[in-house]
């Protein structure tokens, strides 16, 4: 996978992803396969910075800046986003297995695609032709370019 050059991470990252899918949402067998690229990419970037939370001290080391001084720190920040997302994936998860209509099921997996992998914060307010095009200048994260493991299909 070679995602952050640390075999340690990635090993571990992968480890906790997948126990993190499965205990949380189940076999994903029943998503479609761009949604599983999603859980997938979300869950196992959430777990890397955890680890790397756990690295650098905890609750302490989301206290201090990189420079050493207190304060709101890059790690804090992307601690909440990273909180955030793996709220929203579980939520939008629900309802997509919750809904029976399958054009409202592929309108909601578009709108969980468009937020976590394009990053298009504000998919919900926009158009389709304005998310069309906001996808079109977006940039995927390299691991989307990866396979998704077997083991969170079972």
């Amino acid at each position: 996978m070679s995602v952050n050059g640390n075999d340690m991470t990635e090993h571990e990252a992968s480890r906790r992803a997948i126990t993190w899918i499965r205990d949380r949402l189940g076999s994903v067998g029943d998503l479609s396969p761009e949604v599983v690229s999603v859980v997938w990419v979300t869950v196992y970037r959430c777990m890397e910075l955890g680890i790397d939370v756990e690295r650098r001290g905890g609750r302490v080391g989301l206290m201090f800046n990189k420079d050493g001084t207190f304060g709101i720190s890059d790690l804090m920040i992307r601690s909440k986003k990273s909180i955030g997302k793996i709220e929203f994936l579980q939520k939008m998860v629900s309802i997509i297995r919750n809904t029976s209509q399958r054009a409202d099921i592929i309108n909601i997996e578009q709108l969980l695609v468009d937020c976590l992998k394009w990053d298009i914060i504000d998919a919900a307010e926009m158009s389709d032709i304005d998310r069309k095009f906001a996808r079109e200048s977006a940039i995927a994260d390299s691991l989307y370019s990866n396979s998704v493991p077997d083991e969170i299909y079972t």
